[in-house]
C-alpha cells in the first residue's frame, strides 16, 4: 500500500492535481473557533479534496479511527509513541468577564480580588475549583473560585461571561471578537491562565497522500494565525 501511494502521488505531482479526503479531528472550540474561517478557504482552494471534520472533546485513537491528522492542545510534554507530532503554537488563556461585572471586582492586579467569585468552568467541575494563574514573569497563583457553572462547551462559558453570570478562563482566540465588540473585557492583564500548546498528530504515512501533504501545510501557515499566534520554528518530533 505504501508503495501505490507513493506512486500515485508522483503521477498526481506531474499532473497538478490534489484529490482525495482527509479526515481531521479536533475540539468542539478549535473547530467553532479556530477552524470555521479557514477550513471553508482551504476547500475553496482546493477543488479537488474532500474534509472530514470530527468536532469532538474526546481524544480518539487515530489509527483505529482512520485518522489523517488531529489537532490537540496539551500543557505537558507528550509520550513518545508511533505518531508524528508537529507543534503549531502556544495559546494564552485569559481570564474574561462583562464589563458590568468588572465594575463589582476590585481595581487591582492582585489575584486575590477574584477570590471566591462565580466560576465558569470548562469541564467537569472539581469539588473546589482552583483558578492556576503565572504572570509573564513566571510568578504563580492558587486562589479559590466559586462553581456557577461548568460546561465542555466554550461558546456557552462565553456567553454566560457576557451576561455577568461569573468569570471564564477560555482560550484568548475564542474570546477575541467578543472583546473587540465590547461584549467581555480581559480581567488580571499581567497574568495568563495557561499557555497550552498546540500540535498536529498523525500516522507517519499519511504524509504521502497529496491531499493530506496540501491540507498539512495549510494548516502550519494559517492555524497559527487565526488562533491569533505565531507558528513555531521547532522541528517535528514523534509523540502522541
Amino acid at each position: 500500500m505504501a508503495r501505490f501511494e507513493t506512486a500515485e502521488t508522483a503521477v498526481r505531482r506531474k499532473t497538478n492535481t490534489i484529490e482525495g479526503t482527509v479526515t481531521v479531528s479536533c475540539s468542539v472550540g478549535m473547530a467553532q473557533f479556530g477552524l470555521d474561517q479557514i477550513l471553508p478557504r482551504f476547500l475553496q482552494d482546493n477543488p479537488g479534496v474532500t474534509v472530514v471534520q470530527r468536532a469532538s472533546n474526546q481524544m480518539e485513537d487515530l489509527i483505529k479511527g482512520g485518522i489523517d491528522v488531529a489537532i490537540r492542545g496539551h500543557m505537558d510534554t507528550l509520550p513518545d509513541s508511533s505518531l508524528i507530532q508537529v507543534k503549531l503554537a502556544r495559546v494564552e488563556w485569559h481570564l474574561f468577564c462583562s464589563p458590568e461585572y468588572r465594575g463589582a471586582i476590585e481595581q487591582s492586579d492582585d489575584p486575590a480580588v477574584l477570590a471566591d467569585h462565580p466560576a465558569l468552568v470548562l469541564g467537569r467541575p472539581r469539588e473546589r475549583h482552583q483558578w492556576l494563574l503565572t504572570d509573564y514573569g513566571g510568578q504563580t497563583a492558587s486562589l479559590p473560585g466559586r462553581v456557577r457553572l461548568a460546561s465542555d462547551d466554550m461558546s456557552t462559558l462565553k456567553n454566560a461571561a457576557a451576561v455577568s453570570l461569573g468569570i471564564a478562563a477560555l482560550p484568548s482566540y475564542v474570546c477575541r471578537q467578543d472583546v473587540e465588540a465590547g461584549s467581555l473585557v480581559r480581567i488580571l492583564p499581567s497574568w495568563t491562565a495557561g499557555r497550552p500548546q498546540i500540535s498536529l498528530l498523525m500516522p507517519s504515512r499519511r504524509g504521502l497522500l497529496p491531499a493530506f501533504e496540501a491540507f498539512l501545510s495549510f494548516l502550519k501557515q494559517e492555524l497559527p494565525a487565526a488562533l491569533g499566534c505565531d507558528a513555531p520554528t521547532a522541528t517535528p518530533r514523534r509523540g502522541r
